[in-house]
């Protein structure tokens, strides 16, 4: 955290004193630049956005299964694998980039799919996503398909970012400072659908991480 602090210019202040068990409390404040009146929220998707997603999510999920030896990857991979989980880079200037470009956005920390469920919410609207444009790597050619769509989905700890864009901003996105990709349309009926090449439904096993799970 130290060294991301001292990369974008942020002071890290005050602390808790605890005893026993490791504790983390961090609270970010921000601001608007000077005489702009735009906040990307959650709340601005409508029908007919694209959706798209930063980096590779899928990868952190993987780390976690390395680290609690569910998986046996070959070494490279288990390093990058572990780096994904351990050490996310926070996509702070495409975030920047996005302020006069997405209508939506949230961060997948929670996994994929849930988090466009909050989007999906603060909206009212629904999405379809197509399956066979998710972002694939060496790392996700690992797994069967199911189960690379499982984690690049519901995996979590990925701390990408989840964006809608309408149309009129698709010439702008090559100009972006970060590989992005679009990998769905926001829909009018509500509910998020997961389509596979052949047009059927991919039902998820859970839709991310629950916080309130024993």
């Amino acid at each position: 955290m130290l060294a991301l602090a001292e990369q974008h210019q942020v002071r890290l202040v005050g602390g808790d004193t605890v005893r026993g068990a490791l504790s983390i409390s961090i609270t970010a404040l921000g601001e608007r630049p000077a005489g702009s009146d735009y906040s990307m929220l959650r709340s601005g998707a409508r029908a007919g956005d694209w959706i798209a997603v930063s980096g590779l999510p899928g990868e952190a999920a993987l780390g976690l299964r390395q680290r609690l030896r569910q998986l046996h990857l070959p070494a490279s991979l288990a390093e990058c694998a572990l780096a994904r989980l351990h050490r996310p880079v926070p996509r702070v200037a495409l975030g920047l980039a996005l302020r006069d470009l997405a209508s939506s956005a949230v961060d997948i920390s929670d996994g994929l799919a849930q988090d466009l469920g909050h989007i999906l919410a603060a909206s009212g609207v629904g999405a379809a996503l197509d399956l066979a444009l998710l972002p694939r790597s060496a790392l996700l050619d690992t797994l069967p398909q199911n189960e690379a769509w499982q984690a690049q989905l519901a995996g979590g700890d990925d701390y990408e970012l989840l964006f809608t864009l309408p149309e009129s901003a698709l010439d702008k996105i090559e100009a972006l400072p970060e590989k992005i990709t679009l990998i769905g349309r926001i829909e009018a009926e509500p509910g998020l659908r997961l389509r596979r090449a052949d047009g059927s439904l991919l039902v998820l096993e859970k839709q991310g991480h629950d916080h309130f799970a024993a």
